[in-house]
Parts: C-alpha cells; sequence; structure tokens
C-alpha cells in the first residue's frame, strides 16, 4: 500500500508542476465533486458512492492483476518443465543400460579419428569452390 501511495502522490506531484489547470479540476473533483472540464457537480450522495466503490474497486484490480500476472508465470514455467521433461525422457531409468551407455560413449570417445587430407594447392582449391556450380 506505501508504494501505491507513493506513486499516486508523485504522479500527482508531476502533473501540479506540468499542468496547473488540471491539478484544479483535480482538486475539485476529489473535494467538491465537479467532474473535470465541465461545469457539473455531482451530489454528496454520488461522491460518497463514488469513493465507496472506487477504491475497493481499485485495490481488488491490482491485487487481480498481480495474480495473474504471477499465474500467467507459473504456467509459462509448467510449459517450460513439460518441454524439458519430454526431451529427458530417451535417458534410461535403468541402471544397467546407464552404465552400458556410459560404457559406449566412453568408449567412442577415447577413440581417436584419423582423418586423411590432401594438402595440395590443387585440393584446397577443390574444397573452397565445391559448392560452385560447374
Amino acid at each position: 500500500m506505501k508504494k501505491l501511495t507513493v506513486v499516486l502522490i508523485t504522479i500527482f506531484a508531476l502533473t501540479a508542476a506540468l499542468n496547473p489547470v488540471t491539478i484544479n479540476e483535480l482538486i475539485y473533483f476529489i473535494t467538491v465533486g465537479q467532474i473535470p472540464f465541465t461545469s457539473i457537480s455531482i451530489p454528496p450522495l454520488a461522491m460518497l458512492l463514488f469513493w465507496a466503490l472506487a477504491l475497493p474497486l481499485g485495490i481488488t484490480a491490482i491485487r487481480l492483476g498481480r495474480a495473474g500476472t504471477w499465474g500467467i508465470i507459473e504456467k509459462i514455467g509448467q510449459i517450460s518443465q513439460r518441454k524439458i521433461n519430454y526431451r529427458l525422457r530417451w535417458i534410461p531409468k535403468h541402471p544397467a543400460t546407464s552404465l552400458l551407455m556410459a560404457a559406449v560413449l566412453i568408449y567412442l570417445l577415447n577413440q581417436s579419428l584419423e582423418v586423411k587430407t590432401e594438402t595440395t594447392p590443387e585440393a584446397i582449391f577443390r574444397r573452397r569452390f565445391l559448392a560452385l556450380p560447374t
């Protein structure tokens, strides 16, 4: 509630500094019930009803906005977690299978790959321009 009060006071002060006519209209609306930029005055009972409904509705809207925002964030997190779980689904659950996979991976990673390439200038030229149409 303190943050909202500070924001409202800041907006009020900036409006007063930038446009004093608007701030006078706002003060008349809050205190007397005169609709801004007209000469129409609202009856006192209507003003009481307005403030009795406007403030709780505003607070409720702020709370619903926060709850909705966090609900959306949680839903995005759940979708991301489902994608991660789906990607990791291929990992075997059985210990013997995972040990076998680890052994195969270690064996494959320890194998040295001997790649024979030509180093003649003609071969380098062919590799460089291989994608060009003939």
